[in-house]
């Protein structure tokens, strides 16, 4: 990505929603996590952010603070890969391997399960990872033909509030480098920030995303639908297999109860209808536009 053209264009943004009466805190750059301020001289304290993150298929578009960048890496983005890594593990995918423990008798040997491509499955010990006794115990009277042994995977650790903030975090930065401070920077997406920075005390009411029946492309979607007005985000992260999430995020003025209860009854085969945004009309620096898209969230205040 160009970082100082998105740096300027996110600076634009910022100048024309103060310039049409909007609060916004001051500075030429906000990052979009913790709104700590930049000007152009500080362009070095920014990182550009992997949205999804790369290890999962993301790719450089937006700017965020090197602190959010950092820590969010270890809090949250981990338990995401994670999750899908012990989700794949469960399969037994080709030409995949994971760490296990050995168990006979009560004794445990440290060991690689690798996953052939046409799913054999091969024990590899590493001699370095063992006590050199209990390896000797094992090979000799315990790894013999026909033998009985346990296997167990050795746990990947992940918290399903972590990996919902790093599912969370995706769309909200998804949009942002669509719609810029247009609409973040209003009160109501401060429980989307606090999810992000603050993942194990999630003040959001209703879980608003999901992985099943996606059939949209990835992309930033509005959404008019009675009970759901707001946006859907549309992404999809990659491993061996591709995972698609849909991420729903409401207009500010939308109630939790309403929305909670239409998610609910959205059946597989049910149609929600979804608006592109016009990939003719720039949302971040074009002040027609950007008065447009606050009156279309009922911010055109």
């Amino acid at each position: 990505m160009n970082t100082k053209n998105h740096f300027s264009r996110i600076k634009t943004n910022l100048e024309i929603l103060r310039r049409i009466g909007v609060k916004v805190p001051d500075g030429d750059f906000l990052c979009p996590e913790c709104f700590s301020p930049f000007n152009e001289y500080e362009i070095s304290k920014l990182t550009e952010e992997d949205v999804p993150q790369a290890s999962l298929g993301g790719s450089r578009i937006t700017l965020t603070c090197r602190k959010c960048n950092s820590n969010c890496g270890a809090l949250i983005d981990v338990h995401l890969q994670e999750a899908l890594k012990a989700r794949e593990q469960q399969e037994f995918l080709p030409n995949t391997d994971r760490k296990v423990s050995v168990m006979v008798d009560g004794q445990r040997l440290n060991a690689k399960l690798e996953v052939g491509e046409n799913k054999d499955l091969k024990l590899v010990v590493d001699t370095k990872r063992n006590n050199p006794k209990v390896w000797d115990d094992f090979r000799e009277n315990k790894l013999v033909p026909n033998a009985i042994v346990d296997l167990q995977d050795t746990p990947l650790k992940h918290q399903q509030e972590r990996v919902e903030a790093a599912i969370i975090k995706n769309a909200y930065l998804l949009l942002f480098a669509q719609t810029g401070f247009t609409l973040l920077s209003h009160s109501y997406y401060d429980c989307f920030r606090n999810v992000i920075l603050n993942p194990d005390n999630n003040q959001l009411p209703v879980r608003l995303w999901t992985m099943q029946n996606v059939s949209c492309p990835d992309g930033v979607f509005m959404s008019e639908n009675e009970g759901l007005k707001g946006f859907f985000v549309s992404f999809t992260l990659s491993l061996k297999k591709n995972y698609k999430f849909l991420v729903f995020i409401p207009l500010p003025k939308c109630n939790y109860d309403e929305i909670k209860n239409s998610l609910t009854n959205i059946v597989p085969g049910k149609k929600i209808k979804l608006i592109s945004f016009d990939i003719h009309k720039d949302y971040l620096t074009d002040e027609i536009v950007i008065k447009e898209l606050r009156k279309w969230c009922g911010l055109d205040d």
